[in-house]
């Protein structure tokens, strides 16, 4: 995951608590991103917008980057 640019390991921790294992962050992505849950990353701070669209583009099944 931060292979990824803007994915650091602290996204990365949050990502993995919140789905578990890579294949269901994968297939979070591979769904409507509109409907993609709050990642809390602390107390006060949740994965933005563009995060997540930078983050589906590279992890998305059959898509080349």
């Amino acid at each position: 995951l931060m292979c990824v640019p803007t994915i650091s390991e602290r996204i990365a921790r949050a990502l993995l608590r919140e789905f578990g294992t890579l294949p269901a962050l994968v297939q979070a992505l591979n769904g409507d991103l509109r409907a993609f849950p709050k990642v809390r990353l602390d107390a006060t701070t949740c994965l933005g917008k563009t995060r997540v669209a930078t983050l589906a583009k590279y992890m998305r099944a059959g898509e080349r980057v």
